[in-house]
């Protein structure tokens, strides 16, 4: 029974631990500046990804992976049509 006791506190901490992860990231994304760095908002997209993974809500995990899928394409598009100009 201890050692159910102290799974449990575990899990919980756990838990609580990743929904302040996400609340941090969430909030860092929303202080983002068109002079933020996108590797910098990648990155938190990323990590945000894998918390709400993590946390066990694949849902969202997708969401913001496929975010980053698609900054990472129009940003390719842009610089494409840059160097096609040339």
């Amino acid at each position: 029974k201890a050692l159910e006791a102290e799974k449990k506190k575990i899990d919980s901490e756990r838990k609580k631990s990743l929904k302040d992860v996400i609340t941090s990231l969430n909030k860092a994304l929303s202080l983002a500046t068109p002079k933020t760095p996108l590797k910098e908002i990648d990155d938190a997209r990323y990590f945000l990804s894998g918390a709400y993974m993590a946390s066990g809500d694949a849902h969202r995990a997708a969401i913001v992976a496929e975010a980053i899928a698609r900054a990472r394409s129009s940003r390719r598009a842009a610089r494409s049509a840059r160097v096609s100009r040339r």
